[in-house]
This record gives structure tokens, sequence and C-alpha cells, in this order.
């Protein structure tokens, strides 16, 4: 087989194939895709609690039409990466938080 390994930043994942952040809402469907054969997981995106919103989060890409955003998640961050984040590290891939 292949070696499709590669490191970034000193991060070394077992294939370029990294779960994007929207899938990643919580600690089991991140334990999926790495076990299912990513090499990478990355987080939804998190706030710190207090942190303002930022709107709209759609915007214009010239002739390409637009962009929607989706914002950040709800949850309180540190309770969510204190949880979570050991969950998705049961797959044995690199978890990359956002």
């Amino acid at each position: 087989m292949s070696d499709l390994s590669v490191e970034l930043a000193g991060v070394r994942f077992r294939n370029p194939i990294l779960l994007g952040g929207g899938p990643g809402v919580n600690g089991e469907t991140m334990k999926k895709a790495g076990l299912a054969g990513a090499g990478g997981v990355v987080t939804k995106t998190h706030r710190l609690i207090g942190t303002p919103q930022i709107s709209p989060r759609i915007f214009k890409t010239g002739k390409l039409g637009l962009v929607n955003l989706e914002g950040p998640a709800s949850e309180d961050g540190e309770q969510w990466f204190r949880e979570e984040i050991k969950i998705a590290k049961e797959s044995g891939v690199p978890v990359v938080g956002s």
C-alpha cells in the first residue's frame, strides 16, 4: 500500500483527508471519522463565553456568488474541549481545534 502520510506544522497525519469543522460537532462523530480512515479531524468552531458573535456571516465572492459561514457553537468551549476532545482522541488521529 502507498504511504499517503503528510506532515503539517510538525503534526503527522496518516493521509491528507481531514474531517471538516462542520461535522466535528461532537467527540463521537470525530472518533468515528478517525476510525473510518480520516487522517485527522477538525472540531467545530468554538468561542469563549461572552465573546460576541460576528454578523452577518455571509458575503459576496465576486462573480462566484455568496459564501455563508456557519457561526461558532454556543456551548462553553472550555467544557466542550475537555469532554469531546478526549473522546475524539480515542480514534488515534490528530485532532485540530477551531
